[in-house]
């Protein structure tokens, strides 16, 4: 059996590392410990899955890709490439996508990929300076606004607020 100052100790560090996270992360932390753990894990604000038929009952939210595009409702295909990439940094940590890596998330997400037009389309996310190039060639990096409108879908509001679905403003050459 352990001790109770043992215990005391392991919640003392457990609470010192899980302050120095902002609240999202936080939450995400502990469902995560939860989950390994095989407890049931609370559903975060706006997660809760509620199933069909009469005696429905809260179910643990459908995960992966689809679930965060379900989630996250984009309706264009910027929006989409911008919710798969951030997909991307969320579930395998990783801070540039290539067009292989991006079409991975769209056909686990069960969802449309245009490979064809994936160059066009991601300049034109460019633009609306959705993403940044990276330093390796042929991979791209989410930028913050970027970030910031994927963390705001679905709310269209907050997404016009951030800019992300405008044109960047391009000075007159002068000549």
């Amino acid at each position: 059996m352990v001790k109770k100052s043992a215990v005391s100790d392991v919640l003392k560090n457990v609470i010192e590392q899980l302050d120095s996270l902002d609240t999202e992360e936080r939450s995400r932390v502990i469902r995560a410990i939860q989950v390994y753990f095989g407890q049931s894990a609370a559903p975060a604000s706006g997660d809760a899955y509620v199933g069909e038929g009469d005696g429905a009952a809260l179910k643990r939210p459908p995960s992966g890709a689809a679930a965060f595009f379900d989630r996250k409702q984009p309706k264009t295909k910027l929006e989409e490439l911008a919710v798969a990439a951030k997909y991307r940094e969320e579930a395998e940590s990783a801070e540039t996508s290539s067009q292989e890596q991006l079409k991975a998330i769209f056909d686990s997400a069960r969802r449309h990929f245009d490979s064809k037009n994936f160059r066009r389309d991601i300049e034109n996310a460019r633009g609306r300076g959705l993403f940044l190039r990276a330093a390796a060639r042929n991979e791209f990096k989410l930028s913050s606004v970027g970030q910031k409108m994927v963390d705001a879908l679905p709310n269209r509001s907050a997404t016009e607020e951030l800019g992300g679905g405008r044109k960047r403003a391009r000075g007159k050459r002068k000549g």
